[in-house]
């Protein structure tokens, strides 16, 4: 079932209304054929888990989507769903974490992503992101914090817009339908996707640090929630840009 009611936008315009439906989930409606198969299912996506407020700026792009399918665009918005998934996405969350800060703000200022070739360009950033998230999971693990870990995972869920289309645009980089095949970094995407929840764990640690009475885990989701949410609001809106940006290659 669609989250909200769908309205009927596109009177004379069948098939708009048709991916439109297909897009909020409307059941027994086909997949699109006329829309660019990696635009149609991160704007589903996207339109899933938008705030009701957020819908109609989709529904303006709809008719924009079609004819999209299989055109001499595609390798263009895949590359560009790939730099926000790697370069963007996690530069924000990891914004908020005082050991990758740095690091974030180097991916941020590079050039996009505009081939395969280009994603050497941030391995030595992503590299830094990938040892002290490890790090950072190992030491909520070893001082035995359970609550931590599910607050954080809390988190995450909480983020749901930005996370869900990270995770779609991480599956898709899986599949042979990608410009150039199979991403061969999986675990550097699998990282990109945890930004959010690396930045909990370390606002966590430093709330949990000065409150170690604290040991409810939905008390420190709130807290985390609460001194994330300009971030989340931002990276939202980020993947939001993203879509309207794929539809302006069309």
């Amino acid at each position: 079932m669609p989250k909200w009611p769908v309205p009927h936008r596109f009177p004379s315009n069948p098939r708009a209304q048709n991916l439109l439906d297909w897009m909020a989930g409307i059941e027994d409606v086909p997949p699109p054929g006329n829309a660019s198969p990696f635009l149609a299912r991160c704007a589903r996506t996207v339109y899933h888990t938008a705030d009701r407020d957020d819908l109609w700026e989709l529904h303006e792009i709809v008719p924009r989507m079609l004819d999209t399918a299989h055109d001499e665009q595609e390798s263009a918005r895949q590359l560009m769903g790939l730099d926000w998934l790697m370069r963007i996405f996690p530069s924000f969350w990891y914004r908020r974490v005082p050991r990758l800060a740095k690091a974030a703000d180097r991916m941020l200022s590079r050039q996009p992503i505009g081939s395969m070739a280009d994603v050497a360009a941030i391995a030595e950033d992503r590299n830094t992101v990938i040892t002290a998230t490890a790090t950072l999971r190992v030491h909520y693990v070893l001082q035995a914090r359970p609550e931590m870990l599910l607050a954080a995972d809390s988190c995450q869920r909480w983020a749901i817009p930005s996370v869900h289309l990270a995770n779609t645009i991480a599956t898709i980089a899986q599949s042979p339908d990608i410009v150039g095949g199979p991403a061969p970094w999986r675990y550097d995407l699998s990282v990109a996707r945890d930004a959010c929840m690396v930045a909990a764990l370390t606002i966590m640690g430093e709330y949990a640090e000065q409150h170690p009475e604290q040991t409810s885990a939905d008390k420190l989701a709130a807290v985390v929630r609460g001194r994330l949410a300009s971030t989340a609001i931002t990276v939202d809106a980020s993947g939001r840009d993203l879509i309207a940006r794929m539809v302006g290659e069309a």
